[in-house]
């Protein structure tokens, strides 16, 4: 974990420097990321952006997120003894992802007040957490299941190299000649999850953020 993020910081730092001559921009944002049946957590990424045309720009952003626990729905078979069918458990915690990623960013409305742009991105993200078995709590005199709970002697810590895509809209307003307040939304999946379909549940993140566009 330790090494792929100077490897991130690294590699950031080497494009700015290789585009530092030309027209381009950093974007500094934090937020939240709000994976499906999971916790919100908290992201922030640093962004360079290089502009092809005054539509079309091409950009490259790394950063880091976390959240903690995901939320499990364990139902139980209905019976006279079991009054109670649907339980709310969790079978991982600690999440933390490094993306690295590459996209482009299109303008396609603007005024006075704001430029409105979609953007489409791709590339891979590092994502680790702990993952847990769930076990029954029953009713020694009646045999109710009475809940479900993670097991934290079970813990496996789980590393996954994940590549995928995502898409976005968002909204630039002009602070200065030089710099801009960004506001934007996103939706990540992956190709590749061991756990989970592409755009399934469980591999499937918001991402709202809100930050800085500098020109350098």
């Amino acid at each position: 974990m330790k090494a792929l993020k100077l490897t991130s910081i690294i590699f950031l730092l080497t494009v700015i420097c290789i585009f530092s001559q030309t027209k381009t921009s950093l974007q500094f944002t934090g937020g939240i990321i709000s994976p499906t049946h999971t916790y919100k957590g908290l992201i922030g990424s640093v962004q360079i952006t290089y502009p092809l045309n005054k539509t079309i720009n091409l950009y490259f952003y790394s950063g880091y997120s976390s959240w903690d626990k995901n939320k499990v729905k364990i139902l139980q078979e209905w019976s006279p003894i079991q009054h109670e069918t649907t339980f709310t458990s969790y079978s991982e915690d600690n999440h933390n992802l490094i993306p690295i990623f590459v996209g482009a960013k299109i303008n396609f409305h603007e005024n006075k007040i704001f430029t409105a742009f979609i953007n489409a991105e791709l590339g891979y993200s590092y994502l680790t957490y702990n993952y847990y078995r769930n076990l029954k709590e029953i009713d020694p005199t009646t045999g109710e299941v009475l809940s479900y709970y993670a097991d934290r002697s079970s813990k496996q810590i789980v590393k996954e190299n994940l590549w995928g895509c995502g898409i976005g809209i968002g909204l630039s307003h002009p602070l200065t000649r030089k710099v801009n307040l960004i506001f934007e939304y996103k939706l990540n999946s992956y190709f590749n999850s061991k756990y989970s379909d592409f755009f399934g549940p469980e591999i499937t993140w918001s991402i709202f953020a809100a930050g800085f566009n500098v020109s350098i």
